[in-house]
């Protein structure tokens, strides 16, 4: 075991990224939805009210990335790796971006007709929001029980001295 693993016993690590996440998460299902909804709209006024409703989840996203990178670069421990906790954040981020970005097509073009590959991409892209939400809010519970597990379980198991000796060769 090593210096650094033996003080993480003792120093718990921040959990202040779990609340961001779920924000986020939060967002991502609103607009989610808010999109689904503007594939089944007609009046212009309607498309455009739900399309501003998108961007103020954007913008609040945005927001939530800037309080999470703020949090970030004032934490010495994550809840896990810290280049994943940077990469999570930034996938939510790019999610709601690219939301937004079809929500902007969708105002722009102003489909007439909405075809059924269509709406199941939206029926998909909600299924994928949800989910997020499900994971996002079981996160805590997952990186609880694998800081438990590794205070637990040995990192590197040592092998035998059964186990490093030469087996003897079969003669030919």
């Amino acid at each position: 075991m090593s210096l650094n693993s033996f003080f993480q016993f003792f120093v718990p690590k921040e959990t202040k990224f779990f609340p961001l996440y779920q924000k986020q998460a939060e967002y991502i299902e609103k607009a989610s939805k808010l999109l689904r909804k503007m594939l089944t709209e007609t009046d212009l006024q309607q498309l455009e009210a739900l399309k501003k409703d998108i961007k103020t989840c954007e913008t609040e996203g945005d927001q939530v990335l800037r309080d999470f990178y703020s949090q970030l670069f004032a934490t010495v421990l994550t809840p896990f790796e810290r280049e994943d906790v940077h990469e999570l954040a930034e996938m939510m981020d790019t999610f709601l971006d690219h939301i937004d970005d079809t929500a902007n097509i969708i105002l722009t073009r102003r489909f007439t007709d909405v075809d059924e590959d269509l709406t199941t991409m939206a029926d998909n892209i909600m299924f994928a929001a949800e989910n997020l939400s499900n994971i996002i809010a079981d996160l805590p519970k997952r990186c609880a029980l694998r800081q438990l597990h590794q205070q637990i379980v040995p990192t590197k198991l040592q092998p035998s001295r059964n186990h490093q000796a030469e087996r003897p060769r079969a003669s030919a």
